[in-house]
């Protein structure tokens, strides 16, 4: 097994688990006072030394808020910086989702924003996408704006809440 591979495996353990990784690394790069670096000058001698792994917890009471949302008809839609693995885990902790029978009535259970650019869709690409996504990851301000207004296009009453907003 090449060491790419063995790390996306551990990436993938941590995240499809809800946990957040951030990777460490070192170098003999001295630091500057000029935090812009260009790209040629990135050192080439990083040497990767590990993950530290850790849960954000889900807040008490926030399966049961999701829960009483859905009940009184309200579609809930998670939008988040993390990980499309851990935005999936903790959208199935919650009950956004059920990540057992979600793809079965032709939703898209969630989409990676660092893949799927939203800025560089259709006015109709992005509705219908926003239609039928339950959880974007990787979303930047500029996507969590796209989403919004999309849903208000549609007359929808749109709340925001969280650390970002």
């Amino acid at each position: 097994m090449s060491v790419e591979l063995f790390y996306q495996q551990q990436i993938s353990l941590g995240t499809v688990s809800g946990l957040r990784l951030i990777g460490y690394a070192r170098s003999a790069f001295q630091s500057c006072k000029d935090t812009r670096i260009a790209h040629e000058e990135v050192p080439k001698d990083i040497v990767f030394l590990g993950f530290l792994a850790f849960q954000d917890s889900v807040r008490a009471g926030a399966a049961e808020a999701v829960e009483k949302c859905q009940q009184a008809g309200v579609r809930v839609i998670m939008v988040t910086g993390d990980h499309l693995e851990t935005g999936l885990a903790v959208a199935s902790a919650v009950r956004i989702l059920d990540l057992h029978s979600h793809n079965m009535n032709g939703n898209t259970t969630g989409i990676s924003c660092s893949e799927v650019k939203l800025k560089n869709l259709s006015e109709d690409e992005t509705q219908q996408l926003v239609c039928k996504t339950s959880v974007f990851a990787r979303a930047t301000p500029d996507d969590k704006l796209i989403i919004l207004k999309t849903l208000q296009g549609f007359k929808k009453c749109v709340m925001a809440t969280g650390d970002g907003m």
